[in-house]
């Protein structure tokens, strides 16, 4: 009778986890289809983005009712807190949702990316100082050095928008000088760029979008980054150089 009884459990825990395998599967398909479709042209989620955020909430929120942790409590958590705070109308819940994530599973592998998630939720609720304090004891935290990068260029885009340039070329300027080797280390290179090319230095842009163009991958921004050159190169009366990089976009069917 005890065999029989522990076989029962075994075939019992089998079904429970490939029913929460099952729930998952569904809650990443939902978010995936919701953010692979386009914004409106306010820059917000289409009606059919938010009813498929929606449907990901609910099957995480199906996980999560469970008051035992299993291996997909912090999954449904942090796809849940995405989710809330990109359909673009919850962000105090997506807040909840990332702080218990942060406060109650510091081993997790989404632990470090939930900080920086948290920080653009801080900011969408008006608490830009707490969201820039965040991500400046993050960037001090060894243990999450890979995710540096991305936190500095965040915090970088955090100052573009409060346009205090200043502040936004240190950061950049930590990426580019610390972090050669990072996936983020382009973006940075490009933010620079760009910057320069805005503020009519265009031989400081032209360096900017030399180096950038060496590391980037094709792409629509480089392409934009290659007739930029052409232009800097234009306005400061290299006519030879302008007209080779213009062939140059041309023969890359850009």
């Amino acid at each position: 009778m005890r065999k029989y009884r522990l076989l029962l459990c075994c075939v019992l825990l089998l079904g429970f986890s490939c029913g929460l395998n099952n729930t998952m599967y569904n809650a990443r398909k939902y978010f995936n289809d919701a953010k692979s479709r386009p914004l409106t042209a306010n820059g917000r989620p289409s009606s059919q983005a938010v009813d498929e955020y929606t449907k990901a909430i609910k099957k995480c929120g199906i996980i999560l009712s469970n008051k035992k942790r299993n291996a997909k409590t912090d999954d449904a958590l942090y796809l849940m807190a995405q989710a809330l705070y990109l359909k673009g109308n919850s962000a105090f819940q997506a807040k909840d949702q990332f702080e218990a994530l942060i406060a109650g599973f510091p081993d997790s592998p989404f632990y470090g990316e939930s900080h920086i998630w948290l920080a653009k939720v801080l900011r969408e609720i008006n608490q830009p100082e707490q969201a820039e304090d965040l991500l400046e004891d993050f960037i001090r935290d060894p243990l999450q050095k890979k995710l540096h990068p991305k936190a500095l260029l965040t915090l970088a885009d955090f100052e573009i928008q409060d346009k205090d340039f200043h502040r936004a070329q240190y950061w950049l300027e930590k990426i580019i000088t610390d972090y050669p080797n990072d996936q983020n280390y382009p973006k940075a290179l490009s933010k620079r760029a760009w910057k320069a090319y805005a503020d009519q230095d265009y031989a400081g842009a032209i360096d900017g979008m030399k180096l950038y163009l060496e590391s980037s991958q094709p792409s629509p921004t480089r392409a934009q980054a290659m007739f930029a050159l052409g232009d800097c190169y234009r306005r400061t009366e290299q006519l030879a150089e302008a007209a080779r990089q213009f062939n140059a976009l041309i023969a890359a069917g850009q």
